[in-house]
């Protein structure tokens, strides 16, 4: 087994690599969410990875660590002068006895990169690569002694008879005293089973004394309410509560798709300060607002005093820039956008069809208006009167029975010549219509509807002008997309008192769009 302890700014991490001798390998990454040295890392990393291979029913194992600290006290070569390297030492020489054959090995960093690079992972937070398993620690595995800088664990609001470095009460953690080596199998560690080296007579005194401190184990009952006050504790809003018991207590919810994918959201998330955050690409960390209050946020950067009225997806950037987060952002900036008044007051006129084109037939301005555009033909000569001055070979060679069987075969063909030019013209109208309406944006409305009309007047407007007036009401819907309309102002916003009446004329679908309250 290779093991190594990492702490970085942004926190602790361990890495553990347990190598058969066929060569497999298991991977382990530690997250430590506690405040502590990085011997302690090196140490949890070292117990957990003694627990690991107790779990695989390993019988004789190989230790190899880059921290000549760790290794020394681990062998018994070194005495343990910090009261919580005590404690960690007792536990790593109990668990030791339950292996046939353990030995603690020191090797230069460079013999020890895999398990280096793992507790980098955990320590920086990055994403876990494939078949690497991860593994949160939520408070230590031995009882903080007060007479030690090494852990440093805040005192839950409350607690009786705790102290700043005294971790707080959760599932399975004991009360000893001062450098206790009892494991506290909680959230992220698994308590040691049996052939763990029992204290005896012929134990130094700083291990009887740690044995004769420890109290007997608390009831169920009590461990059931010290884990549901630990998850209360932690501030997160509704829709992260299953996360945040996963987090916490490793609970998951019975349905196995539910189960999944609670497992695969809860690697983005972490708890700092006694809160629910979530880590960003960026490294930003964010907190999670409920979506009224997200809401409220999403307004005061669309429409504040400093609000430029941005689309939606601008909006959500920045405040997710700014720390906050909530899973629907998006839909409720969409949303926002879409119901503000001064966005659709001031929206760009649309250059797409509201419809596809309607074709008239040719006749229907004669039959219905009765309109005659060409007028009446005037009269004039049959044949140019030059023609029969000169006689012209068209004058001297005509004969009426010739010009008959002419004038007959055209009718024949006449028919021929309509069909043409008719494929022809319905072959373009087919095309036109293809192309105008592949350009269609439908746009329909029903009685009752909120629209906003096109302005139709150019006094008075300017580019800084809204295009567009209203609200409006749809009283009546009429054929071929038209629709009656009702002024839905109030008095005092126009010069004219115009609400409920409904309007002279009907009003095309292409200068209506749709008003959203």
């Amino acid at each position: 087994m290779y093991f190594d302890g990492s702490k970085m700014r942004t926190g602790l991490g361990a890495g553990i690599v347990l190598t058969s001798s066929k060569g497999d390998k298991l991977r382990y990454v530690l997250q430590i969410h506690f405040a502590a040295s990085n011997n302690v890392a090196e140490y949890e990393a070292l117990i957990h990875g003694l627990r690991l291979a107790k779990e695989v029913d390993i019988r004789r194992i190989l230790c190899y660590g880059d921290s000549d600290l760790v290794v020394q006290q681990s062998s018994g070569d070194w005495d343990a002068k910090d009261a919580n390297m005590a404690s960690y030492r007792f536990l790593v020489q109990q668990l030791s006895g339950y292996f046939e054959g353990c030995e603690f090995l020191h090797v230069p960093r460079n013999d020890n990169e895999q398990a280096d690079a793992l507790a980098r992972i955990g320590s920086t937070w990055q994403a876990i690569p494939a078949g690497v398993a991860l593994q949160r620690l939520l408070k230590p595995s031995v009882k903080p002694s007060p007479e030690s800088d090494s852990i440093f664990m805040p005192a839950p609001p409350g607690a009786v008879g705790s102290d700043l470095r005294t971790p707080a009460a959760s599932t399975g953690t004991s009360a000893g005293g001062p450098g206790t080596a009892a494991v506290a199998p909680g959230p992220g560690t698994s308590e040691p089973g049996p052939g763990t080296a029992a204290v005896g007579q012929g134990t130094s005194s700083t291990q009887q004394a740690a044995a004769d401190s420890n109290p007997p184990p608390p009831s169920p009952t009590a461990l059931v309410q010290v884990a549901v006050l630990a998850v209360e504790e932690i501030a997160a809003p509704s829709w992260a509560q299953p996360i945040l018991s996963f987090l916490v207590n490793k609970e998951l919810p019975t349905d196995e798709i539910s189960t999944r994918q609670v497992q695969r959201r809860a690697a983005a998330y972490t708890i700092v300060n006694r809160e629910l955050v979530r880590r960003s690409v960026t490294g930003v960390y964010k907190r999670y607002v409920e979506p009224e209050k997200g809401q409220a946020i999403l307004k005061d950067i669309h429409q504040g005093e400093c609000g430029h009225h941005a689309a939606s997806r601008s909006l959500v950037a920045k405040a997710f820039r700014h720390g906050f987060f909530w899973p629907t952002a998006l839909e409720g900036a969409k949303d926002l956008v879409q119901k503000c008044k001064g966005c659709q007051k001031f929206r760009s006129k649309p250059h797409l069809p509201a419809s596809e084109i309607k074709t008239i037939p040719i006749a229907w301005p004669f039959a219905v208006w009765g309109l005659d555009m060409v007028g009446p033909f005037k009269t004039a000569q049959a044949v140019i009167p030059t023609d029969i001055e000169f006689d012209s070979p068209r004058v001297t060679m005509y004969t009426e029975e010739e010009a008959k069987e002419a004038r007959e075969d055209g009718v024949d063909l006449l028919e021929e010549g309509r069909l043409l030019a008719l494929s022809r013209s319905t072959i373009y109208q087919q095309s036109l219509c293809r192309y105008y309406n592949r350009k269609v944006k439908p746009r329909f409305f029903q009685e009752g509807d909120l629209v906003l009309r096109l302005i139709q007047r150019t006094a008075g407007q300017h580019k800084l002008s809204t295009p567009w007036e209203g609200p409006f009401f749809i009283s009546k819907v009429l054929g071929n997309d038209s629709y009656y309309l009702i002024d839905a102002q109030k008095p005092r916003a126009r010069k004219r008192d115009d609400s409920g009446k409904e309007t002279e004329r009907p009003w095309n679908a292409n200068l209506l769009r749709g008003f959203y309250s």
